[in-house]
């Protein structure tokens, strides 16, 4: 999602690296009645392993409508695909959460299948998308796993697998720094954290996320972390997150961690 989750919506895809072009066409009747040029970008070392990547971001759409897109250059246009905007007058969503994937792209792709009859409006990933944030095959087979993804949006956060690399920050399409941020998605608001930072830097988080809750009307308030605020492992119920954070959730009533 890319600001208005009603209205907007950000599509990335891969190309070879020659390939600098980048155009997305759609539309309601006709994919074609639309076309935006987007913009492309090299991830990875020179002499490396490389990936060139396009993103495009399509705004003022009509909310609770499907429309029909494509990604190419003319001559060499992707498969058309369809995606429905979010209606913000909704009293319910479906979504599937997922996380720590890391490399087991086969038990995704299966929860991904087993969810679509089910039409899920989005995918939550709560972090450690790939083993190793820095290497681009890891994430090529990830999204190579769920081409289902052209259609059903991915909130993402960041994990400590994902170690703060260029790759991740290309490879995704959030808000704002694409660390922590908050989406109103039909009749939820959803606010994401990065608690794989220092955890200091969650007293700043924390206040963020105490003022971003104060200002929605949300009937559903989730928010969205990788380390759990409880937890019996190694993982999670770290004590400046937990310090931090939990109090911000009890005070407005948060509904889902």
């Amino acid at each position: 999602f890319y600001l208005d989750s009603s209205t907007s919506v950000a599509v990335q895809w891969e190309t070879d690296m020659a390939t600098t072009a980048s155009v997305i066409e759609w539309g309601e009747a006709q994919v074609d009645d639309n076309r935006k040029l987007g913009a492309t970008f090299v991830l990875g070392p020179k002499g490396g392993t490389q990936a060139r990547v396009h993103e495009a971001r399509l705004c003022d759409l009509v909310p609770g409508t499907t429309l029909q897109y494509r990604v190419g250059v003319d001559g060499a246009f992707s498969d058309t695909y369809t995606y429905t905007t979010i209606d913000p007058a909704a009293t319910e969503l479906t979504a599937l959460v997922v996380g720590d994937s890391r490399g087991g792209n086969d038990t995704l792709a299966d929860l991904v299948s087993l969810a679509v009859p089910h039409d899920p409006q989005l995918v939550i990933h709560t972090g450690d998308m790939v083993n190793i944030g820095s290497s681009l095959p890891d994430w090529a087979d990830l999204y190579d796993h769920v081409p289902e993804l052209a259609s059903i949006p991915m909130v993402s956060v960041h994990g400590n697998h994902e170690y703060l690399a260029e790759e991740f920050f290309g490879m995704v399409a959030s808000p704002g720094d694409e660390e922590y941020f908050s989406l109103d998605i039909g009749p939820m608001h959803l606010a994401v954290l990065n608690d794989s930072r220092d955890p200091q830097d969650m007293e700043g988080q924390a206040a963020w996320l105490d003022q971003d809750l104060a200002k929605t009307s949300a009937p559903f308030k989730v928010v969205a972390t990788h380390k759990p605020m409880y937890s019996s492992g190694t993982h999670g119920g770290e004590g400046v997150t937990h310090g931090k954070v939990v109090p911000v959730l009890d005070t407005h009533g948060v509904h889902l961690v």
